[in-house]
């Protein structure tokens, strides 16, 4: 049944206790400071076991080094011929916005393509604190994307980054332009708007002469109508969002072929993003961002059987490429078996990328949706009382004895009861584990909490001690 092969023990954990598929699917948040051994100790442990089981997985790359420990694990576990090197020196592609207009599976909807775009936008902005006159410019971004997807759509042409370019570039800029034969002429957005009028092979419905009559009115009234300085934000925005795909690194990652899409990992291919962050900054956060947001999409669609197996996802340095997906995915993560790996120094990282306000309300909406917590040394002050807070503390009796004495008599004792409140792990502890290497004896510590488990030892957290691999 489902349930028995989400409880099928994974990785043991001490004497007779194992964490479980159904722990892992509840997603997964390592932390420790840098040194503190938690990739050697808690991220080898689990690594290697995700090797061993033989399932697929998508590992994003921040660092250099990290595509150089996951190809020696590989190799090690026998499993090079799963590997798929997503990188620019290798022959492998994601054609993106090709890939989300034809999947079978429910691709070509405008709405999920806009959508698409402005989760790249928003990678793009990440950390910013959105004012109210922000939010005029995202919903008229929002808008011209639609109408230019749903124009080319409509006139049965590729979407592609260039088609898009296109159209915006060859807008009407005035009224004047609209009733001018030479724009007419040359204009790829007056072409694209005829063709779906007057192109009958294209067979549209209804509701599509509907959206065509719409689009029209957009482009040939509206747009130019708009105030100049109005007119060109709009566009600054949109060529701003596309303007990095037109060429170079982009462009050739993901608006060419189309022979990595991420439904291969569902066929125990481990896909390796070795774009790192590290060596091409915004670039590499857009590569790994798009493709780790159209995987995870693509996971949630999956038909999930009893015996369907489970894939991870591995993210170290997580704050770099943290989207509001994320905690919205990892509510549905458990339904789509995947085993999702956030790895960070400390929750300060997320409150940085969030920003805003409160990101302290998006950091706790994440982390309370992974369930599996490694805590290994740390001396930032805020992961260490989060750690603290979650473990909880304990009413202790306190047994009290006070003496009075007077002229008359000696001394007597009177027995007290006073019940205190204590952490069961004071936050200053979690300075103080071991963090491997020679002076360590190559031993790691972390502690370990699972949402809802009781340890054999009663206790709701686990003292781990672990050998660096």
């Amino acid at each position: 049944t489902m349930s028995s092969y989400l409880d099928s023990k994974v990785i043991h954990v001490s004497d007779g206790e194992y964490l479980t598929f159904r722990d892992l699917t509840r997603g997964t948040f390592i932390t420790g400071g840098t040194g503190s051994g938690k990739s050697s100790g808690s991220g080898a442990l689990l690594r290697n076991h995700f090797l061993q089981l033989g399932i697929g997985g998508l590992v994003l790359c921040i660092k250099d080094s990290e595509y150089q420990e996951w190809k020696e694990a590989i190799i090690r576990h026998n499993r090079k011929d799963d590997l798929i090197v997503f990188s620019p020196e290798n022959p492998w592609r994601f054609n993106f916005l090709d890939y989300e207009m034809n999947r079978p599976d429910g691709g070509g909807e405008v709405f999920n393509i806009v959508n698409l775009f402005m989760n790249i936008y928003q990678m793009g902005q990440e950390g910013q604190v959105a004012k109210g006159e922000d939010r005029f410019w995202d919903s008229a971004l929002k808008r011209l994307l639609n109408v230019v997807v749903s124009t080319i759509k409509l006139a049965g042409q590729d979407l592609t980054i260039e088609a898009m370019f296109n159209l915006v570039n060859d807008a009407p800029k005035s009224l004047d332009d609209v009733s001018n034969e030479e724009w007419q002429e040359n204009s790829s957005c007056y072409y694209a708007l005829a063709k779906a009028e007057y192109d009958e092979t294209l067979n549209h419905s209804e509701d599509d002469l509907l959206e065509i009559e719409d689009n029209g009115r957009f482009w040939l009234r509206q747009f130019p109508s708009l105030d100049e300085r109005t007119r060109s934000n709009i566009v600054e925005s949109f060529l701003g969002l596309i303007e990095p795909f037109r060429r170079g690194l982009l462009k050739k990652l993901l608006c060419t072929d189309n022979n990595c899409k991420p439904e291969i990992i569902f066929k125990n291919k481990i896909i390796i993003l070795n774009v790192p962050v590290t060596k091409y900054l915004q670039l590499g956060v857009y590569v790994q961002s798009i493709y780790k947001l159209l995987f995870q999409q693509a996971a949630e669609r999956r038909q999930v059987e009893h015996d369907t197996t489970p894939v991870f996802l591995w993210v170290d340095e997580a704050q770099k490429v943290l989207t509001k997906q994320d905690a919205l995915f990892l509510t549905t993560a458990r339904s789509s078996r995947v085993m999702t790996v956030f790895i960070t120094q400390n929750i300060s990282n997320f409150y940085a990328t969030i920003g805003g306000a409160h990101p302290e309300h998006l950091t706790n909406s994440l982390l309370a949706n992974l369930s599996v917590k490694f805590f290994h040394a740390n001396n930032e002050h805020i992961t260490n009382k989060y750690a603290a807070d979650i473990i909880g503390q304990v009413k202790v009796v306190e047994h009290t004895t006070s003496t009075t004495s007077s002229k008359q008599q000696s001394g007597s004792a009177t027995l007290g009861e006073h019940i205190g409140v204590y952490y069961q792990i004071f936050p200053v502890e979690f300075t103080r584990l071991k963090t491997g290497g020679d002076i360590n004896n190559r031993q790691v510590e972390c502690v370990l909490v699972v949402t809802g488990r009781v340890w054999k030892n009663r206790l709701n957290y686990k003292h781990l001690t672990l050998s660096q691999t």
